[in-house]
C-alpha cells in the first residue's frame, strides 16, 4: 500500500514535467477565442489567427459578429471545392471576367465564399491551381472569411455567405487581397501569438 501511495505521489510530481502540453485547440483559443469557429484539426498555427486581428477588432461570431473581421472554419476536404464562374465579356476591358468561389459544407450548412471583385479568366485559373495543389492529399482545409449573411435555407440546407480571405492545409496557404502572414514589423494593431519574435527579412 505504501509503495502504491508513494508511486501516485511520485507521478502527480512529475505529471506538470512529463505530462502531456494543453492541446493544440485549446492553445489557440487561449490566446484567440474568437478567430476560429469549430475545430481546426491541427493545420492552423496562432500566427494565423493573429494576421486576422491586424485589421478588425476580434470579436465572438454570434448575430454575424464583427462584418469586418475575418473567422476560420475549417472543413473536410472532400466536402469543399473552388470555382470560377463567367460574369461575361466586359466591353470596357475587352475579356471575359470572372467570379472566384469556394463551396463547403458542415452537415446541414453549406457555406459559400466569394473573393472580392471579379478577375481576369488567368487569375481565376491561377487560383484553381493553387487550390488543387494546396488541398491535395490533405484531409482538411481552412477558409478565413469576412461574414456576409445567410440566404433562405433551399432543399433543407442553409447556406452562410462569406467573402473569401485566405485558405490554407498542412501544405500551404494562398490569400486574397489578404496576407498569410504577418508583416514585418507587425501592424501596432495585432494581436501577437505568444512568445513572438520579430522574423528579419531576407
Amino acid at each position: 500500500m505504501r509503495i502504491a501511495i508513494l508511486l501516485c505521489f511520485t507521478i502527480a510530481l512529475l505529471a506538470p514535467v512529463f505530462g502531456a502540453k494543453p492541446s493544440h485547440l485549446s492553445d489557440l483559443r487561449s490566446r484567440y477565442p474568437y478567430g476560429l469557429i469549430g475545430d481546426d484539426y491541427g493545420v492552423l498555427t496562432q500566427e494565423d489567427l493573429a494576421v486576422n486581428t491586424c485589421n478588425a477588432f476580434p470579436v465572438e461570431f454570434s448575430n454575424g459578429g464583427n462584418l469586418a473581421y475575418s473567422y476560420w472554419q475549417c472543413f473536410p476536404s472532400k466536402d469543399a471545392r473552388m470555382t470560377c464562374s463567367s460574369l461575361g465579356y466586359d466591353s470596357l476591358i475587352k475579356k471575359e471576367l470572372m467570379y472566384l468561389n469556394v463551396y463547403a459544407k458542415a452537415g446541414q450548412i453549406s457555406h459559400s465564399y466569394l473573393a472580392r471583385g471579379p478577375m481576369e479568366i488567368r487569375a481565376c485559373k491561377s487560383g484553381l491551381r493553387a487550390w488543387k495543389r494546396i488541398t491535395r492529399g490533405e484531409k482538411h482545409v481552412c477558409v478565413s472569411g469576412i461574414y456576409v449573411d445567410v440566404d433562405a435555407p433551399k432543399s433543407g440546407r442553409q447556406v452562410t455567405n462569406w467573402v473569401l480571405d485566405k485558405f490554407k492545409t498542412n501544405r500551404g496557404c494562398e490569400a486574397y487581397r489578404s496576407e498569410c502572414r504577418m508583416s514585418t514589423p507587425p501592424e501596432p494593431a495585432c494581436v501577437l501569438p505568444a512568445n513572438w519574435k520579430v522574423r528579419s527579412r531576407i
